[in-house]
């Protein structure tokens, strides 16, 4: 992976947008008990859990009631202190600030007691309820604690912000159940952990490619309020296939492996698109204008010159690939000041077939279609623990889900949280963008990525916003092993603050500045062997991953989620690929690899052509 100096050795380029440090040299992830309060037991000989019965709204009802009772006792207090105050005789400086800090008090009594009564009204089992009483209850703490804001951000993502109809308008639909409502012990022939990109996309194949038939009830199982909520929510919306890493994914994969995968990203791409018109689906997707990934010093502009002489040659080599060297164009230093308001960067490769994506309305758009389907459901609030005999899914709330044919794990770094195979193999990773204020000029009508990809960002054409990712080396000792998408860290923060200034500073020489206006954090999946898992969990044909993309998951998800759904139904992944003459799977992907050598270089691919 990437070192954080630029005279550095060279870095290893499967690592998209920030994420510098090498995930091998973090420490592996502890085995995490089944449970946290009692020590880890044997599952298999478990009995099931027994039917949860809680009534939650009337627990909720008993918890609000008894924190006004709290609330009341300190509005009391604090109205004797004022009081006191009041009659005080000797008043100085310490008696007018002592006043200012009990009147704020009380007054933050008073919003919280209307805050408590709204809480308390609404309907906690009701999933289209849900996030806007997170909301409120977020603005309680606050109010309890006046300085928390001051310290902490918290994290706002904007392809999923609730404001969006798209959201609220797909929560509605009747195959979206909430885990309280669903029928205990249900069966389904396919259960698929996880609603973001790539569990839909799985659940997507298995309805596009067979029919109902062969797989007659689908599950698709999400631990939050509404699908999407993860990484798939809050990503940069980047669409491109890796032409600028490959000089690196040779030295790593080698030669053929390397091309191949490009190759690979190229008709995941291509096959993006057609599934989008084929289902008029509204996603803002431009795979037309194009991404240009800039070198900012002798190193980096080596790797892209590199990459670009080996796709070349590799296009050479098969020409009945769908690949062309029309689609690559390289950049000198005097046209990358041409086109970029900066003199920062002294070369660049631009990729034309390449674009951006509003990827959580692409992720419903996909939903809809499943939805749609006969035999397919969403349960919300069904947060997994375990699997036990490889055929059971069992929930917090103690609900057993048997899968008849398949599991599928599409919750990429959280599958950390329940299943022991990726435990020291998948590590959790933090990452962070932000959103700028609108802007009325448009400086790039296309995609950006530099420092070998851990910074990326790209303008709307609609209203200017820019918007941009990265940046997590900032804070290299506090993103790795973090699962925390709910705050942002203030030391990547400054950083894009800074970055258009410093990088793009033609943008402020035209009295532009560029405004944080919305930010937030995702968590990616990054292996300890830069390759995802895809494909059956060694020893187990009922179980499958689909996860570990190590920040890339853009250019090869789609592809990924179909190759699940032919092992699912025992076809081949490869036969497409080799009758279209493309690739649309590579053998070195499948978590068998982990059974012989975790070494990258005992993963070899199936030959697509």
């Amino acid at each position: 992976m990437h070192s954080d100096s630029d005279d550095a050795n060279r870095p290893k380029p499967p690592v998209r947008a920030e994420y510098a440090n090498d995930a091998q040299q973090e420490p592996f992830l502890p085995k995490v008990p089944t449970r946290m309060d009692v020590p880890e037991q044997n599952t298999s000989t478990l009995s099931r859990p027994t039917e949860c019965t809680c009534n939650y709204n009337r627990y909720a009802t008993k918890k609000t009631i008894s924190h006004g009772f709290l609330e009341f006792a300190l509005l009391t207090s604090n109205a004797m202190q004022l009081r006191t105050l009041i009659t005080q005789k000797q008043r100085d400086g310490i008696w007018i600030a002592s006043l200012i800090l009990v009147c704020v008090s009380i007054l933050a009594q008073i919003g919280l007691a209307f805050l408590l009564t709204v809480v308390g009204k609404g309907n906690i089992q009701n999933p289209q309820k849900q996030i806007r009483l997170e909301r409120t209850n977020d603005e309680k703490t606050k109010s309890n604690n006046p300085m928390s804001e001051s310290t902490v951000r918290h994290s706002n993502p904007f392809w999923i912000d609730e404001k969006h109809e798209f959201i609220s308008n797909l929560l509605k639909h009747p195959r979206i159940i909430h885990a309280e409502s669903a029928a205990n012990n249900d069966e389904y022939d396919v259960v698929i952990i996880g609603t973001g990109y790539s569990g839909i996309s799985c659940a997507y194949w298995l309805r596009k490619l067979y029919p109902v038939e062969r797989f007659p009830r689908i599950l698709l199982l999400e631990k939050n309020a509404r699908p999407c909520s993860g990484a798939s929510g809050r990503n940069g919306g980047f669409l491109w296939p890796s032409y600028d890493y490959l000089a690196g994914y040779v030295e790593d994969f080698g030669y053929e492996n390397a091309c191949q995968w490009v190759d690979f990203q190229h008709e995941n791409i291509r096959q993006i698109a057609e599934a989008i018109k084929e289902n008029h689906i509204d996603c803002d997707v431009n795979l037309t204008r194009g991404n240009a990934a800039l070198a900012r010093n002798s190193e980096e502009l080596k790797l892209i010159v590199q990459s670009y002489d080996i796709i070349e040659g590799y296009i050479k080599k098969h020409p009945e690939s769908k690949m062309t060297m029309d689609n690559i164009e390289f950049w000198d230093e005097k046209k990358c000041q041409e086109m970029l308001h900066s003199d920062k960067f002294i070369g660049a490769m631009f990729m034309r077939e390449s674009g951006t994506v509003w990827v959580a309305k692409l992720v419903y758009g996909l939903l809809k279609y499943c939805l749609d389907q006969p035999g397919v459901d969403l349960i919300t609030q069904g947060k997994v623990i375990r699997i036990e005999d490889s055929n059971k899914v069992i929930l917090e709330n103690g609900r057993v889900i048997v899968a008849r044919q398949a599991i599928v794990h599409a919750t990429n770094a959280y599958a950390v949280e329940y299943l022991d195979f990726v435990r020291g193999k998948l590590i959790p990773t933090r990452g962070q963008c932000s959103l700028s204020k609108p802007m009325e000029m448009i400086f790039w009508p296309f995609g950006l990525s530099a420092h070998d990809g851990r910074e990326y960002y790209h303008q709307s054409p609609k209203d200017g916003r820019i918007m941009l990712g990265g940046c997590r080396w900032r804070s290299p000792d506090t993103e790795h092993l973090n699962q925390n998408d709910s705050e942002i860290n203030e030391l990547i923060r400054e950083e894009h603050q800074r970055f258009f200034s410093q990088w793009h500073p033609g943008i402020g020489a035209n009295d532009h500045t560029v405004e944080i206006e919305q930010e937030w954090t995702g968590i990616m999946g990054f292996t300890v062997d830069e390759l995802p898992f895809v494909g059956p969990l060694p020893g187990d044909n009922k179980q499958f991953l689909l996860c570990g993309y190590n920040g890339n998951g853009m250019p090869n998800i789609f592809l990924c989620a179909k190759a699940i759904a032919r092992m699912i139904a025992n076809d081949d992944p490869y036969k497409e690929g080799k009758e279209n003459h493309t690739v649309t799977f590579l053998k070195m992907f499948l978590p068998e690899r982990f059974l012989n050598s975790t070494t990258k270089d005992s993963s070899v691919s199936e030959n697509g052509h």
